[in-house]
């Protein structure tokens, strides 16, 4: 049977979150050392339909509410959001930001997030690819796609990397600040392997991509 809990804080609605963390830490966890970020997500209530803006309006409600770590989900790259408000196939494996959108690139919003006290996640996942893009310089190639029997998912716009087996585990995000972001990876894929990401200014770093199913 799911389980729910009830409490009550003093204070206004800012008091949740912050009471919500320490029972998690304290109760649920027994005071074993973990340290869970309160986190405001923008795919839920607004999935690709984003921009400077709508962003920044978010922030300064999700720092009001507790939040400590701000991350920007999909519909920040070029093309997402091409098809509906909550397409974020179209674009992906590009990685370029949408300068229409967010004309003063992402930097402003890192500084804007950790200006309310907040960390600044980006959502990428490396994994995956729009097929119009596939053989594009800096780009996927044909030969590193996930196949089942042959062929790919049909009637699916994009499609999975094999990031264990192919020679693929280069993500390039060229157009985001060395720096900025606490990057985080929604990996949907069975079969992982680390990924070393290369940001704007020729540093990078190794990160272990997460398992999310």
């Amino acid at each position: 049977m799911p389980h729910a809990f009830v409490g009550v804080v003093e204070g206004d609605e800012s008091q949740i979150a912050p009471a919500l963390h320490r029972y998690i830490v304290s109760v649920l966890r027994g005071g074993r050392v973990f340290e869970p970020l309160v986190t405001y997500n923008t795919w839920f209530s607004s999935g690709a339909d984003i921009n400077e803006e709508s962003i920044a309006a978010a922030m300064s409600a999700a720092s009001a509410a507790g939040a400590e770590l701000f991350e920007l989900d999909a519909g920040w790259y070029e093309g997402a959001g091409e098809l509906d408000a909550f397409d974020f196939a179209s674009g992906l494996g590009t990685w370029r930001v949408d300068t229409k959108k967010f004309p003063h690139g992402q930097r402003e919003l890192a500084d804007r997030a950790h200006g309310l006290g907040m960390k600044f996640g980006l959502w990428v996942e490396p994994e995956r690819v729009d097929l119009r893009h596939v053989g594009e310089p800096g780009m996927a190639r044909e030969t590193w796609l996930m196949q089942e029997n042959g062929l790919y998912q049909p009637g699916v716009p994009n499609n999975a990397i094999d990031t264990v087996n192919a020679a693929s585990q280069l993500v390039q995000l060229d157009n985001v600040p060395a720096g900025v972001v606490e990057l985080r990876f929604w990996h949907e894929t069975l079969k992982t392997a680390p990924v070393r990401v290369t940001v704007k200014d020729g540093q990078s770093v190794n990160v272990d991509v997460v398992l999310a199913k």
